[in-house]
């Protein structure tokens, strides 16, 4: 059996948002539905998903269970929120040791525009700020003893992120910069590839490439370079979604999805033999709000991956504070035609005949035709594969 256990699903900032929370009551701008519903005060609350609107960085454990009873578990992305996502999921689900954690890129997000900057260092990144967290796993609690979860942690990235994490945590890459110290996490790192399948922990998982946004280089060396001095260029900022046992999708932090991911997708790794197009049983996608970004997909970008991917299940990933829970919902409860009447009717009208129209767009009519099943996932939800059900 495969299993997929929800450890956060929203954004790099986590929700609630401290402002929203303490806004004053004569504020001049109007109340944020989604962080406040998290208080599940009114029944206005329940309805825009409560609870579920809370979101720690995304993330999750892919975890399989053997014909004999033995588990592996592959963590993916470890983000700012990942101490505190485990400490309230990992007991809930009796998850323990974890075999490996995938990265799927450095992460820089945060910035107003969107647009990552690098510039031969690195600014905030969210997927990988909670590794100095997994010494949880590693180090020993007691002096007398080794009383550690497991003596290691197998950690897999791109070259480029292994970069980053030499430079910004050299003390889970190097022994010789923490000679001395013993709280720290130890690690052993692989490089992995898109567009190759790897084998981790008995798990097949093939990473594939999407794009991200941006990235403004500089063609400067000098880590003091001055921003707004010396040539730049733009080029697209790719990071890694990850196809699990050639039946789940794993994308979040997406905003083009390149045509060979497509073609990988929907046909095989193998470019010698054109297999039938496939239906995936489960897809998780990224999400982020209602307009277009440049970094993330917004819900009609979103509606249009549904559409092409059309796997059995999809979940919305990653998204902010403009969107609740129950709003999604309700968007694909209408795709289905089974919405209840007034359920969320002025969020559709935002979104269907607002400013994006997405009613008269051909993804809609589309959307309409083959009627695809999809829904927003949040924290401490488990999917399991076989049997196509959804636990808490």
């Amino acid at each position: 059996m495969l299993e997929l256990i929800v450890l956060g699903s929203g954004p790099s900032g986590g929700l609630p948002q401290l402002g929203c929370l303490t806004r004053p009551s004569d504020a001049p701008y109007e109340r944020c539905r989604c962080c406040e519903s998290t208080r599940e005060e009114t029944a206005d609350d329940i309805a825009a998903g409560g609870r579920k609107n809370q979101r720690g960085n995304t993330s999750c454990v892919v975890r399989k269970t053997w014909d004999d009873g033995t588990q592996s578990c592959v963590m993916i992305d470890c983000g700012k929120t990942f101490a505190r996502d485990a400490c309230e999921w990992f007991p809930k689900h009796g998850l323990r040791r974890i075999d490996a954690v995938i990265l799927s890129h450095d992460h820089a997000d945060g910035m107003s525009i969107h647009v990552s900057l690098h510039i031969q260092f690195t600014l905030v990144r969210a997927a990988i700020l909670g590794l100095d967290d997994l010494r949880m796993f590693t180090r020993p609690k007691l002096k007398e003893g080794n009383d550690a979860i497991q003596d290691h942690l197998d950690v897999y990235c791109e070259a480029k992120t292994l970069a980053v994490i030499k430079e910004r945590f050299p003390y889970l890459v190097s022994f010789d910069a923490v000679r001395g110290f013993t709280s720290v996490a130890d690690m052993v790192f692989h490089v992995i590839e898109p567009g190759r399948q790897h084998v981790i922990a008995g798990i097949k998982i093939l990473p594939l490439e999407v794009q991200h946004g941006f990235s403004v280089v500089s063609a400067s060396d000098s880590l003091g370079v001055d921003l707004n001095v010396g040539p730049t260029r733009t080029e697209p900022y790719m990071t890694l979604a990850f196809l699990i046992e050639d039946d789940i999708l794993w994308m979040t932090d997406a905003s083009i999805i390149p045509r060979k991911t497509w073609d990988i997708l929907h046909h095989g790794l193998d470019k010698e033999i054109k297999h039938p197009r496939r239906r995936l049983s489960l897809a998780f996608i990224d999400l982020s709000e209602i307009y277009p970004l440049r970094a993330h997909l917004s819900v009609r970008t979103f509606l249009e991956v549904v559409e092409k991917l059309f796997a059995v299940r999809t979940y919305a990933i990653g998204m902010n504070h403009t969107l609740c829970h129950g709003e999604i919902e309700a968007l694909g409860e209408e795709v289905q035609g089974i919405r209840q009447k007034g359920r969320e009717d002025a969020f559709l009208d935002q979104v269907l005949r607002g400013e994006e129209k997405i009613e008269d767009a051909p993804v809609w009519s589309s959307l309409k035709q083959k009627v695809p099943w999809f829904r927003p996932c949040y924290d401490g939800m488990a999917v399991r594969v076989e049997e196509q059900q959804q636990s808490e």
